[in-house]
């Protein structure tokens, strides 16, 4: 793993733009600091950035925090961000505020943002919460944003309230992805809600929703959703 950052950053300096995905259970916290800071210190040019460490089970939530803050900190010029951190069950709803407060705080240039915690059973409601509340009040050039959640312990309750804080509040974004594998927490109730809150927005160009894997939720349910996103030029409901 450092030797892979080493050879980033000594031999492809002139890049604008990155993507490295790794799954391993061997890939442990001080690999991870030492690619982030080598990528950070000597790809300066970099503009676009797509991060993934999936099951990494070597990798700590102090781990993942720190690759965070290197990222953020080093790179404060990057305009496009994806952080893939899927199959994670080291993370919990206080990652993802250290996550957001990071990413906002440092990385005020940033248009698009991608941030995918699927498969991360440690996290609930309250990550909703952290991300609608902040994220686009904060980021004020971000016009693309790209959430990925999956966890049993995301309710109705959880995403009335992210839908509520989240549509009231997207300023400049007009590309809205947003994906709920596997939350069986979610009912035909609180999709019907979401429905409601969808029909709501007037500025989005863009909106994908994807509910792969909610087997709470009954047909009826679902086609009730799809249509409530009709109205934006350009959408798209998976399930």
């Amino acid at each position: 793993m450092i030797d892979f950052g080493y050879k980033i950053s000594r031999n492809l300096n002139k890049l604008h733009s990155l993507k490295v995905g790794v799954s391993s259970p061997q890939i442990t916290d001080d690999g991870v600091h030492r690619f982030a800071y080598e990528i950070g210190h000597y790809l300066t040019n970099l503009k676009h950035l797509k991060v993934g460490f999936e099951s990494c089970k070597g990798l700590s939530e102090a781990g993942i925090i720190a690759l965070t803050c290197k990222i953020s900190r080093q790179m404060p010029n990057l305009e496009k961000l994806e952080l893939g951190l899927s199959w994670s069950p080291q993370i919990t709803n206080d990652t993802v505020k250290r996550i957001q407060d990071e990413i906002c705080y440092h990385m005020k240039k940033l248009t698009s943002l991608t941030l995918d915690i699927r498969r991360c059973p440690n996290i609930g409601d309250e990550s909703l919460n952290i991300l609608a509340n902040q994220l686009t009040k904060r980021l004020y050039n971000l016009n693309a944003l790209k959430l990925k959640f999956g966890s049993p312990w995301i309710t109705d309750k959880g995403l009335i309230k992210f839908g509520q804080s989240l549509f009231n509040n997207l300023n400049e974004v007009k590309h809205l992805e947003l994906t709920f594998w596997h939350c069986r927490g979610l009912t035909d109730e609180g999709i019907q809600d979401f429905a409601d809150l969808i029909k709501s927005i007037n500025n989005l160009d863009h909106l994908l929703i994807d509910l792969f894997g909610c087997q709470s939720l009954s047909i009826q349910a679902k086609k009730t959703l799809e249509r409530s996103m009709e109205h934006i030029p350009k959408s798209l409901f998976r399930s």
